[in-house]
Order: structure tokens, then sequence, then C-alpha cells
């Protein structure tokens, strides 16, 4: 039977009520799994239960693996948390189950019933979270991230500004403001003849 464990530190944040009305629910339509709730919970106990637990419910609004959903990883642990990959796209490999209000309950169906894919999914954690969160690659990946603007080379350009952004008639860029921003977009390499056309009829670079 697997053990299925929630450990929020704000229950309102985390979605608890949502995630408790799904767990209920599996119970009563028959599904076997022991729950272990914890929460406010230190954080040495939440690291021991998670080593003896099989699913880890993290949290369902947040856009990525936050620090319980991480650790729940590095424990071995198949993890439901926050996943919007449209919103968060890297790193690209997160193995976690994406949980939202709605899904919740299927998320963690399908992790009670099938055990392959539970165990398949739980035994990427550890090497996932040594790859992308420890301490040592996290500070060489932001010193790399602050020396990237000499090479003009990103993971992600963010194209919101490009296609939408909108400057009130009220407030019109300075030359000074429409230099520092064309210097900016200069760095990104996704920017096309269309997108550069509307950014000057928007009044965001020079003419």
């Amino acid at each position: 039977i697997p053990i299925v464990i929630h450990a929020p530190s704000n229950s309102a944040v985390k979605g608890t009520d949502k995630i408790l009305n799904a767990l209920n629910e599996l119970k009563n339509e028959g599904m076997k799994f022991d729950f272990k709730f914890l929460e406010k919970t230190d954080n040495d106990t939440i690291r021991e239960q998670l080593s003896n637990a099989d699913i880890a419910i993290d949290q369902l609004y947040a856009a990525m693996p936050a620090t319980f959903a991480l650790e729940a990883m590095a424990a071995g642990c198949a993890v439901i948390c926050g996943n919007r990959p449209h919103i968060q796209p890297y790193p690209i490999d997160k193995p976690c189950v994406g949980g939202d209000p709605k899904t919740i309950k299927s998320s963690i169906k399908k992790l009670i019933i099938n055990k392959s894919y539970r165990v398949a999914l739980a035994s990427k954690g550890r090497e996932y979270v040594s790859k992308w969160h420890d301490p040592k690659v996290s500070a060489a990946r932001l010193l790399e991230g602050l020396s990237r603007n000499e090479k003009n080379e990103y993971d992600y350009y963010p194209n919101i500004f490009a296609n939408k952004f909108a400057q009130s008639k009220d407030e019109q860029l300075n030359s000074e403001s429409k230099e520092l921003n064309m210097s900016v977009l200069k760095t990104m390499k996704n920017i096309t003849q269309e997108q550069w056309k509307s950014l000057k009829n928007r009044g965001l670079i020079p003419d």
C-alpha cells in the first residue's frame, strides 16, 4: 500500500483543502493508501517521513517545484506539485506530475494504481535535484548567467515586451529610454522584422 504525504507550511496557499477533498473521494471509492498529513512540522521530521513515503503532494498553485517537492524528489518519492511549463519552461526535465485543483484527484489516482509509473518517476528525482538544485551547481549557473551577455546565449527569451507591451499615451519614452530598450533587445536572437516594426510603432525603440 503506497504511503502518501502532504506537509503544508500554509494550507490556504498550498491548496490543501482541494488535496484533502481529492484524497477523501479516492478513499470512498476504495483506493488503498496510507496518508500522512504534517502541517507546520519541523523539517527534520518531514525529511524522516519522506524517506518512508511513496507519493508526496506539494502544492497546486505554483509554477514549478518548491522546496518540499525538491526534498521529496531527493528522498525518492513520486511528486505531485506545481508544474506549469508555459510559465516556467526551464528546467525542461522536471520529474514530477503537475497538479492543479482540476487534475489533483486524477493525478493522485494514477500514481496510486500505476506502481511502475510511480517508481519510474521517483527514480529520476534525486538525479534531477543534484543536477539543477545542488548549491554549488546553482551558484555556478548564477555566475554563468551573469556573464552570458558577453556571448548573447540564453536559455529563454521572453517575448511579452516585444509582442504586447504598450506605453501609456500620457507617458511617452524619451530617447535615452528608447536607446536602452534597443540595447537590451539586441541581446535577444529571436526578434523578427515584424516585431521590430511593431516596437517602433509603439514608440518603444528609436525610429
